[in-house]
């Protein structure tokens, strides 16, 4: 993936008082959730509600209208927090994706937001939300092959759409930098077509750039935790084209590939969400 490129506007503020109320009122949610009595423990029951996305409209009216002001914060404030240890409950995946679709309706642009929701939220339990932040980026980013790439891989890795999954990589072949790139996106784009595209290498590859670029010890480590996922089902397809070859016929049952001796047991999921059978493919599942 290229280096990343902030194309953003910064404009100045009408009056500074607007700012600093903004940046008060931010302060005063990071201080809220991250300051709790000592020896105090959020009940999980409570936790979905304890981290608080504002709507992008008030966002907007607190960074004295500048959306991209807005959406900078937005950004800033989701990477930097619910990144603690118990980083993929349901409680702070839902944080995630509330905040990475308040940002990127506030700036479909901003490439911090999209290429980290791809990785967060596609490949960790929440597809739907990762593919919509992914298509405002596309069709925000005209000049950037690389929504459309992620946008493809996701429609036919996850929602086994291989035509719609085609129609995105050819978007990314028309925005490619030379005419090999294109052509490697328009073949993937056949392969996704046919059903021939390996996704989960494809994916993995992704996953591991994202994580060799970040400086964040907390971001690593959730992005470890969806490379191993990935990883798992990279067996399981693996071990699913051994057992085929070896005995001449379709996977019926899971449990064919324990009984065989391909698999001594079924990978686990680090996230604790699990993975499907369904329609003659193992796939990920999702976190609904």
């Amino acid at each position: 993936m290229p280096a990343r490129r902030h194309h953003q506007r910064h404009a100045s503020l009408p009056h500074a008082s607007l700012l600093l109320a903004a940046l008060l009122l931010v302060a005063a949610f990071w201080g809220l959730q991250a300051h709790f009595p000592p020896g105090f423990h959020r009940p999980q029951q409570v936790a979905a509600q304890d981290r608080v996305v504002l709507p992008p409209a008030l966002q907007v009216a607190l960074s004295g209208g500048d959306r991209y002001l807005a959406a900078n914060v937005e950004t800033f404030r989701v990477m930097t927090t619910g990144l603690d240890d118990d980083t993929d409950t349901p409680a702070e995946g839902a944080y995630r994706v509330r905040a990475y679709d308040a940002a990127t309706r506030l700036n479909p642009c901003h490439e911090d937001a999209f290429a980290t929701a791809n990785a967060l939220l596609t490949w960790g339990g929440a597809p739907a939300q990762g593919i919509d932040v992914l298509r405002r980026a596309a069709a925000c980013r005209s000049w950037d092959a690389f929504p459309p790439f992620y946008l493809g891989l996701a429609l036919g890795s996850m929602l086994k759409d291989g035509p719609a999954a085609r129609v995105a990589l050819e978007q990314a072949a028309e925005r490619a930098r030379s005419p090999e790139q294109a052509a490697s996106f328009r073949r993937i784009g056949l392969m996704q077509q046919a059903g021939t595209f390996r996704e989960t290498e494809a994916a993995l590859a992704f996953l591991r750039h994202e994580h060799e670029l970040s400086t964040d010890e907390r971001l690593r480590t959730m992005l470890a935790r969806r490379i191993e996922r990935l990883e798992g089902l990279k067996i399981l397809e693996d071990a699913q084209t051994a057992f085929e070859q070896q005995h001449g016929n379709p996977l019926q049952n899971p449990g064919e590939l324990i009984e065989a001796g391909v698999l001594e047991d079924f990978p686990r999921d680090p996230l604790g969400i699990g993975y499907v059978f369904s329609d003659g493919r193992f796939s990920l599942k999702s976190n609904d």
